[in-house]
């Protein structure tokens, strides 16, 4: 994911969750952007 045209959050991993039935992921994203309801948007990412 990028915020204003730098990378800011990386996926480390993913799959398709049987219990909720959709995809989920899960990602590292720096501290400064860690915060207690700090919204973060996300486009749709395709994988290779």
């Amino acid at each position: 994911m990028v915020d204003a045209g730098e990378c800011c959050i990386i996926f480390t991993s993913g799959t398709l969750s049987s219990t909720l039935g959709y995809p989920i992921a899960l990602a590292y994203v720096p501290s400064e952007l860690a915060k207690v309801g700090q919204t973060v948007k996300k486009e749709a990412i395709q994988f290779a």
